[in-house]
């Protein structure tokens, strides 16, 4: 009988150290799959950076500054991904008055704007605080300072 005692209690510890290999496992399991959905989520939020830059690169090739300020204006976050904050001038000059208005059509190229670097991209040695005021022209796409 006393045969019999030992082996059942030999199997039943043998069952338990089981159960807790397999809880163990499964806590391996979940926690495996949390850190993947964590970072396929962390994946889609560096693939929307790099498609916010992507359109800045493109719309600086095309002269289009218009549209970055204006994406810049309305998302916060194209305006914490950008590498450089555009926004447009404002001219107040004294113009002298004339019976009926007389201005030059609005050509984009030679609007005055303001660009900034981004205080998350000044940590490089090559970039500081340096606020640029540009005016563009649209001959040869050529930056140009006023």
């Amino acid at each position: 009988m006393e045969k019999d005692i030992v082996k059942e209690g030999v199997a039943l510890a043998e069952k338990e150290g089981r159960e807790k290999q397999v809880q163990e496992v499964k806590r391996i399991v979940h926690r495996t799959l949390e850190k993947i959905a964590d970072l396929d989520t962390r994946v889609k939020e560096l693939q929307e950076e790099r498609r916010i830059l992507k359109m800045d690169l493109d719309d600086l090739k095309d002269g289009k500054l218009d549209r970055i300020e204006e994406r810049q204006h309305k998302d916060d976050r194209a305006r914490r991904v950008s590498v450089v904050i555009i926004e447009r001038e404002t001219i107040r000059e004294n113009i002298v008055p004339v019976p009926y208005p007389v201005y030059p059509p609005v050509n984009p190229w030679r609007q005055p704007w303001t660009v900034t670097w981004n205080q998350t991209w000044v940590g490089d040695n090559c970039l500081s605080e340096h606020r640029w005021g540009l005016a563009l022209t649209g001959l040869w796409g050529l930056i140009i300072p006023p």
